[in-house]
């Protein structure tokens, strides 16, 4: 395990109502955790190191598998990267993704976007966007995907709501 290092996507929650839990961001998995568990993941989270004592193989394993023990954060970040750039030249599937502000409030360690710019979408950005999607549901039977992205909680303006 000692090549592994832990994930920048993991965030570890201690939760009065919920427990000990675990998400990790990059797969969007959630796991309840018992106090040995937890403990030992702190641990490892504090300290970089991973310590084959800790963790049984078919923990390790899982860990593994699921993105919480991972050989280069920066591989997933390109892949993430990647992805998104793809669906961009993708002619199946229409994906618009909408950013009504890029002055994000977060400051996400696995984002791949380096820039942050005050101000907003503008109504006739708005008003364009809302023409093109009514014109592409015309000539086409797919549902498009639109994701909403550039801060959190998103501000949808009202147009496209």
């Amino acid at each position: 395990m000692s090549k592994y290092k832990w994930s920048r996507f993991n965030f570890l929650v201690d939760s009065a109502k919920q427990g000990k839990l675990l998400y990790n961001s990059y797969t969007n998995g959630l796991l309840k955790l018992d106090e040995t568990l937890f403990a030992h993941l702190r641990e490892v989270e504090k300290s970089g190191l991973i310590k084959d004592s800790f963790f049984t193989e078919e923990e390790a394993r899982f860990f593994e598998k699921n993105y919480v023990f991972v050989f280069d954060d920066d591989l997933l970040v390109e892949q993430l990267r990647h992805q998104s750039l793809s669906r961009i030249f993708d002619k199946k599937h229409m994906v618009l993704t909408i950013a009504p502000t890029h002055n994000c409030n977060f400051n996400c360690g696995y984002c791949y976007e380096k820039w942050r710019n005050p101000g907003s979408m503008s109504d006739e950005t708005e008003d364009a966007i809302v023409q093109h999607l009514k014109k592409r549901m015309d000539q086409d039977s797919h549902s498009p995907s639109i994701p909403i992205e550039g801060a959190f909680p998103p501000r949808l303006p009202t147009s496209l709501s």
